[in-house]
């Protein structure tokens, strides 16, 4: 993690945006939200999923509450004792052009990145 992220890392300088259609993870989440604002991190739950168009998309609760839900997802696994959810999506890619495109990108970039960052160099692609 260190040789990625470095070992002196300032959290305050890191934005994360929680995609999470799950709505058993809500409390959570906003729990989440509040706690790392009162300690000057920013973190963004967003109750969608993502998809490559806009609508709705079908889940299933699988029972495995026990286990944090970890079989939530878009396929029935436990055939009829499967719990069907119906979940908002977004399109990423546009969530992505109108959201982050245009940001100030933070000074130092950690991690091994292309695409967006250029490599590394900090600047977003136009």
């Amino acid at each position: 993690f260190d040789q990625q992220f470095g070992p002196h890392r300032h959290n305050n300088d890191l934005c994360v945006f929680a995609f999470e259609p799950n709505p058993i993870h809500r409390e959570r989440h906003v729990n989440l939200t509040r706690y790392f604002g009162q300690l000057g991190w920013r973190y963004h739950y967003l109750p969608f999923a993502v998809s490559d168009s806009y609508g709705n998309g079908t889940f299933y609760h699988n029972g495995d509450g026990h286990k944090e839900e970890i079989g939530f997802g878009d396929h029935r696994l436990i055939g009829k004792g499967a719990v069907e959810e119906v979940v908002p999506t977004i399109r990423l890619v546009d969530w992505i052009r109108e959201e982050v495109r245009g940001r100030r990108l933070p000074k130092k970039v950690f991690g091994k990145y292309g695409g967006i960052y250029g490599g590394g160099g900090g600047k977003a692609e136009k």
